[in-house]
């Protein structure tokens, strides 16, 4: 094996040709080799990569834990611009969890076994200095994920559903709450349609708005469920399209709350937006 090559910072010496950009679950690089002709695999973990020496100069690694995510370049090229995780990729353990701390490696190579890495975008000390040679890896942050929900009208289809031993009653409180992995409640409103009857229409001003915490090991970032319910069984679900990180907005899409035998006992009109920031 070749001892390591300065691949990465030969246009300006000490600085390598990097752009990363963290979104909610991903981490975004653009990576530029000079004239050479690289591979690319970029390695995301949890913790910050060390240096050990094999005999060939100072290699990273990431201790004896396996990376949260990586990818691999297609083909051969000089400039690279990859995404981890890779698309098509739906394991849990592949994912950068919203607001979670991560490093990266980026290590490059190329057919006659020269090879090179960089896991920092800029250079930290005099104009000689090779990135990565420190052992100070640069340490990013995914965004926060932000979900906001809104129901802009409900009907009253039939009332018959809200009737219990032939009682009914006029005052409903209907339930809007976002649902998370294993079905464990994030947030939650409430509205009480008073005097609600059969073919009538209201505004609820029924919404809600959750922004993920701070990750603590744990993540929820591949599901997420929108629930309205209403007394006796009556509900609509939705499920929110979040595992692959990206914007999504739904305006004025109809859900149907159906109870028993699915029969619709309401109607209602609901905003979804998901960003993040």
């Amino acid at each position: 094996m070749e001892a390591r090559s300065s691949l990465l910072t030969r246009c300006r010496p000490g600085e390598a040709q990097i752009q990363l950009e963290a979104g909610g679950n991903y981490l975004r690089t653009a990576l530029a080799a000079g004239a050479a002709s690289t591979r690319l695999v970029v390695l995301v973990g949890d913790i910050e990569p060390n240096l050990f020496d094999r005999g060939q100069g100072d290699i990273p690694r990431y201790d004896y834990r396996v990376p949260i995510t990586s990818v691999v370049s297609d083909a051969n090229a000089s400039l690279h611009r990859v995404v981890a995780p890779p698309a098509g990729s739906h394991q849990p353990q592949d994912r950068i969890s919203p607001m979670q701390e991560f490093w990266y490696i980026a290590l490059v190579w190329t057919a006659d076994g020269r090879w090179d890495f960089i896991w920092a975008d800029k250079r930290t000390d005099g104009p000689d200095f090779v990135l990565g040679d420190d052992g100070q890896a640069q340490r990013l942050t995914s965004k926060a994920r932000s979900i906001e929900l809104t129901v802009r009208r409900l009907t009253c289809v039939d009332d018959d559903l809200f009737q219990y031993d032939d009682v009914f009653d006029e005052d409903m409180t209907f339930c809007l709450a976002l649902q998370g992995a294993g079905g464990s409640e994030l947030a939650r409103d409430t509205f009480t349609w008073t005097d609600m009857e059969e073919g009538s229409l209201t505004d609820p001003h029924l919404s809600l708005e959750w922004v993920s915490p701070d990750w603590e090991g744990g993540s929820d970032s591949d599901e997420a469920l929108m629930v309205l319910s209403a007394p006796l069984e009556a509900r609509a679900e939705l499920p929110l399209p979040i595992a692959d990180g990206s914007p999504y907005r739904l305006t004025k899409m109809r859900l149907k709350g159906a109870g028993i035998d699915g029969v619709p006992g309401f109607y209602a009109d609901v905003d979804v937006t998901v960003s993040y920031r």
